[in-house]
Formats: structure tokens, sequence, C-alpha cells
């Protein structure tokens, strides 16, 4: 699999999911197995960008806590001009999302259930399984 995006919602709302939103990233990585995960920390704004190898260990480095746009993590994937296979947004759902969808496929990962997206495909992550 080509470069993968992958974008945590840092906002304070997720404070109580981030270990969810860890776990769920190192799955991706496992299963996916793409050549580049690209880890976007954003709230209201980015606040910090991972990149990682195929193959090496995907770390969770946590930096947020403001309120909730995803609108910024959207525009930085644009300004970067990336080309994801994917991007993947784990979220509470709770936020200002973009107008328009983006050229690329978009999962949203909500915690939050019976949430759906205005665009792209959304999955419920159900945060209370052992």
């Amino acid at each position: 699999m080509p470069t993968l995006v992958v974008v945590a919602d840092t906002s304070a709302s997720t404070q109580s999911v981030i270990d969810v939103f860890a776990a769920e990233l190192q799955s991706i990585q496992e299963e996916c197995q793409p050549e580049e995960v690209i880890v976007i920390m954003a709230d209201a704004a980015v606040h910090r960008v991972d990149r990682f190898s195929c193959g090496e260990p995907v770390e969770f480095h946590f930096a947020g806590m403001g309120g909730t746009d995803f609108r910024p993590a959207f525009e930085y994937v644009e300004q970067e001009q990336l080309t994801p296979a994917c991007l993947i947004y784990l979220t509470d759902g709770e936020g200002c999302f973009p107008e328009s969808a983006s050229d690329y496929p978009t999962l949203w990962a909500i915690t939050t259930p019976d949430l759906q997206a205005p665009w792209g495909d959304t999955v419920t992550i159900d945060v209370h399984s052992d």
C-alpha cells in the first residue's frame, strides 16, 4: 500500500480515548503495511506530524487538547501536496467538517455511536470492547 495518512483528533473531548486511537494506529500499520504512515496530531490546528517508513514502529506523540476543527488536517495534506492512498481520521466526530470531500479516500473512524461524517466512509470504533 502506498502512503497512508492517519489523523488523530487530539481535542480535549478525546482525552479518554487517546489510548484507543494509539491501538487503532498500530493495528492499521500492521494490517495495511503501507510504504509510509504520516501521523498528524490535530485539534483545531495541526500540532505535530510524524512520518514512519514501512516496518518502522509507529509512535504516538500526543499533542493538542484544544477545540475541534477537522479542516486544518486536510489543509495540511493539500499544502504539503500529499497524495495518500487513504486518510483515516480517528475522532469522536464532534467538530467542524470540511464542506467538500477530499480527492482521496477518507475513512472517519468515530467513537461516538451512530454519528456519520457528512462525506467519506464512516466506521464506529467501539471504545468499550476488551
